[in-house]
């Protein structure tokens, strides 16, 4: 699969002068050619040890900048949102994306710079997301993980139900992952964060990787991850706490892997690293499965001789686990795709056309976003047409590969698909078919503009970016060439930031503000989070009750609650609260949904719900705006206790109409592992590991260790090791078999203790290497980094935490215990 051509190690007149012009005498290498002029351009240009650490430095300077300036426009706007705050997020992340960009096209660019580069592309641009609110996650979605990662660690096993994501627990890699983080003792919301990113430096590190090896240009990958990164989920989406974060980068690894075995002369290793990656993929995500077995499938047919039945093997190994885990959840699957599927078909058949530029409530896209959503859709389409221009030019020269029946081919057509993909936004699934379309079209999209641009302009790259020394005497940027790659770089950030808006959603979700009803991040004020609070305590786990779509999602996962959307018949929860009294009829309703409590925010009357709906998509009433009557209505009814009130909220019981209290999902309290169970499996554990690496054959393991590592390389060896993680917690929850902290620190100190002196000798080439500088270095990136953080955390505490118990603590509110047992009889 060649996308471009071998780069050039130096032209020919450069490689003369390094030969011949040797370092004067007591003058290093390094240190360039023996002229002032020589001397003035290898200290701009070449890439010694002291230029990279510079650039590596500055590098990280611009996004401590970045993430300074997100944290600063976080506090303005959760203070007041007058406007100025928005630029100065758009401006950061601007500067989070130039400067990678910056030193992905310097003329001289190293490995380090490359790889620094790359990570500040994939972990900046989380960081300056999460700087929004440290604290709690504020995705939908990521709210409906964490119900599932909380149900395996109250009741230490898999598969508990999920009250409104069915497919979630059935797929739980991404859950394992975190338990294994979890299980060292740290806390489940820094545990997650940190799975998220793991996830990101797997996922930049493997594609750079990949593309690296397809084209044969280091620098190539890193210009491979900057296209990527102006997908419109990459800041946004593929941040989340959701399984598409995990599933995308391992199957990007498993692909990876399978490309290398094609020509290699012992593809087990790969062949076995493959199939780990899409074990863990079809455990992890439904989505991400189906597209990985299509795309190797496709690839099969394309390849030629004995490459097509080492990519056919991959083929074979996605299906059967993809099968093996689809078919348990059949009933599941048919559930989650079957509405998305009718939906799309009747917009795109003639149903109701997006209004441009607006959200369901009527509120209007800003002047600046409307302008870089416009300029995105064009610079998205004017590259997809570069590459087919280029691609035809390759044709016309004999290159006869470009367009043919090829995997070049292939991955030219899933590059122009973006514009298509693109120009279905015009309808409401259209958005969400690009959106989500959009994570994997952008792979092919960013190797082949990878590809392209080095073959076109920097054909002078050494392999690997290792630069000979001294380097060679090449004419650095002239005054016009840096304009125009200052341009350049300021167009492709403005590229950026216009992804980022068309997948972060409207203006007012990426900045905190006031409340605003169903407006997912927006809605989660102190009022909704101490009602949530309130009631994980004082109601009974897995009580069933009648909330919005906010509230049901922190409900389910901080509180750990049962809330109901529908009914099982046509009966639905918003058919309760659109009704404009209460009747029999609605008790009876309530008593067929058994719905115990009902959660009542009387401001979602004040202006039409911002994402769609109020509870879900298709409720009784949509598209219609709740009342103050409708939502007042449960004060003057016989039978209807209010429990809890505060400002606008309250919840009440419907006890006294005749429901009786039911409990769903896992409610239990949490299985108890004794202390002396603990302590005998981990140090049972630590002791055979430690007897392993006394043994005989531990050299043996050692040496395919460093074999594996060597034909995989760094990047793939951390994406099959994060994926056996998830694979190995998932076959321990399956046998039942729950590791704690106490277990986890046991068997690591069983196995310190029997190997000391080799310990003591590891620690001590370790503290060895880190020399004064170094020490420096890391204190001049992790004091401010420190200092942003805390900012950051008190913000968010202003209202998760300060606010949370302000309004908890409020002598005028209603807070009613809940009278009888918190255990009941499962359903």
């Amino acid at each position: 699969m060649s996308i471009a051509s071998t780069p050039k190690r130096s032209s020919a007149k450069g490689r003369s002068r390094a030969k011949g012009r040797p370092p004067a005498k007591g003058r290093s290498a390094a240190q360039g050619v023996q002229t002032a002029k020589g001397r003035s351009s290898a200290k701009k240009l070449s890439p010694t040890a002291g230029g990279t650490r510079r650039v590596v430095l500055a590098l990280l300077a611009c996004e401590m900048v970045a993430l300074a300036g997100q944290v600063t426009a976080v506090c303005m706007s959760r203070v007041a949102r007058t406007g100025p705050e928005e630029v100065v997020s758009d401006l950061s992340l601007i500067l989070a994306y130039a400067a990678p960009l910056w030193v992905l096209t310097r003329r001289y660019l190293t490995r380090p710079m490359r790889n620094a580069a790359v990570l500040c592309l994939g972990l900046g641009s989380t960081l300056l997301y999460r700087s929004t609110n440290p604290l709690i996650f504020t995705g939908f979605d990521e709210q409906l993980h964490m119900r599932t990662l909380g149900d395996i660690i109250s009741s230490h096993r898999l598969f508990e139900a999920n009250p409104l994501l069915e497919v979630s627990p059935r797929y739980p890699g991404l859950e394992s992952i975190t338990l294994v983080i979890h299980q060292l003792g740290v806390p489940t919301m820094l545990s997650a964060t940190i799975v998220v990113l793991l996830c990101r430096t797997v996922l930049v590190t493997v594609m750079c990787d990949a593309v690296e090896q397809i084209t044969g240009s280091a620098r190539a990958g890193g210009l491979a991850v900057a296209v990527y990164a102006t997908s419109p989920q990459f800041v946004f989406f593929n941040s989340q706490f959701s399984y598409q974060t995990m599933s995308i980068p391992i199957a990007l690894a498993a692909m990876s892997l399978i490309a290398r075995s094609r020509y290699a002369a012992a593809p087990l290793p790969y062949f076995g690293g493959a199939t780990i990656c899409l074990l863990t993929v079809s455990v992890t995500h439904h989505v991400t499965t189906f597209i990985c077995a299509g795309i190797l499938l496709i690839w099969a047919v394309l390849e030629r001789g004995p490459a097509r039945a080492r990519v056919a093997f991959g083929f074979l190994v996605a299906v059967a686990s993809t099968l093996a885990w689809a078919i348990v959840q059949r009933s599941l699957l048919t559930d989650y795709f079957g509405p998305i599927i009718n939906d799309v078909v009747s917009q795109f058949g003639g149903g109701e056309r997006r209004e441009a530029f607006g959200d369901s409530a009527g509120t209007k896209t800003p002047l600046l976003d409307q302008i870089a959503l416009l300029y995105y859709a064009a610079a998205l389409s004017g590259t997809a047409g570069w590459l087919g221009l280029k691609a035809l030019g390759f044709w016309r020269r004999g290159e006869r590969h470009v367009i043919g029946f090829s995997t070049h081919f292939m991955l030219l057509m899933f590059s122009g698909c973006l514009p298509v993909f693109l120009a279905a936004r015009v309808v409401p699934k259209g958005g969400e078919l690009f959106d989500r379309g959009s994570s994997f079209l952008f792979i092919p999209f960013g190797l082949m503009v990878g590809g392209y641009l080095t073959r076109l302009y920097w054909q002078d790259d050494p392999p690997g970016l290792r630069w000979p020394q001294p380097p060679p005497r090449l004419k650095p940027f002239t005054r016009r060439n840096s304009i125009i790659r200052g341009v350049l770089i300021g167009a492709a950030a403005f590229a950026f930031v216009g992804g980022y808006v068309l997948g972060g959603g409207p203006n007012w979700a990426r900045l905190p503000g006031p409340y605003m009803a169903a407006a997912d991040p927006r809605s989660m004020d102190a009022e909704v989070l101490a009602a949530v609070k309130w009631a994980g305590g004082a109601l009974p786990a897995g009580s069933r009750l009648g909330a919005d779509r906010v509230f049901s999602d922190l409900a389910s996962s901080r509180a750990g609650l049962w809330p109901l959307m529908k009914g099982d018949s046509w009966i639905d929860v918003p058919a309760l609260y659109v009704a404009r009294k209460w009747d029999q009829q609605e008790t009876d309703w309530a008593a067929s949904m058994k719905v115990r409590y009902l959660f009542v925010d009387r401001r979602l009357a004040l202006e039409l719900p911002h994402f769609g709906s109020y509870f879900y998509n298709g409720e009784t009433g949509m598209n219609e705006q709740l009342t103050e009557e409708q939502l007042n209505k449960f004060d003057h009814i016989r039978g209807i206790k209010e429990i809890y009130r505060h400002g606008p909220i309250s919840i009440y019981d419907l006890k006294a109409l005749g429901i009786p209290e039911l409990r769903s999902g896992w409610f239990k309290a949490t299985p108890v592992v004794a202390l002396s169970t603990q302590l005998a499996v981990g140090l049972s554990c630590g002791l055979f590991i430690a007897l392993l690496v006394r043994s005989r054959a531990w050299p043996r393991i050692k040496e395919n260790a460093r074999d594996l590592k060597a034909a995989w390389g760094p990047a793939l060896t951390g994406a099959v090791l994060f994926a056996s993680g998830s694979l190995t917690m998932i076959a321990l929850l399956l046998e039942r078999v729950w590791v704690t902290p106490l277990t986890m620190w046991t068997a690591i100190l069983a196995v310190v203790l029997t190997n000391f002196p080799a310990t003591k000798a590891r620690v001590r080439r370790a503290t060895s290497r880190v020399t004064r500088r170094g020490v420096r270095t890391a204190l001049a990136i992790a004091v401010p980094f420190t200092i942003i953080a805390g900012v950051a955390i008190l913000d968010a505490a202003t209202v998760n935490i300060f606010g949370v118990e302000k309004v908890l603590n409020d002598p005028t509110a209603i807070h009613i215990p809940f009278e009888g047992p918190k255990v009941g009889a499962p359903t």
